[in-house]
């Protein structure tokens, strides 16, 4: 869903940016635009990060851990 999400702020980013390239909209379109999509693969970034805390934790409470390799 996520995914989903940052890849359609990207595809609004690219489309506003060429509408104002075209004069159809104002710049201030853009930069909601560019906002919205940075701000939507932050959530991306965020819930990665949080599957990968959740992974390592999950691990160590199962006993496990990592040793250095010999």
């Amino acid at each position: 869903l996520l995914q989903t999400s940052s890849s359609a702020a990207d595809q609004t980013e690219h489309m506003i940016l060429n509408q104002y390239k075209a004069g159809q909209v104002a710049y201030t379109d853009v930069v909601q635009a560019k906002a919205s999509a940075l701000s939507a693969r932050r959530a991306l970034l965020t819930a990665a990060v949080q599957r990968q805390t959740t992974a390592v934790t999950l691990i160590q409470a199962l006993g496990g851990g990592w040793k250095a390799a010999t």
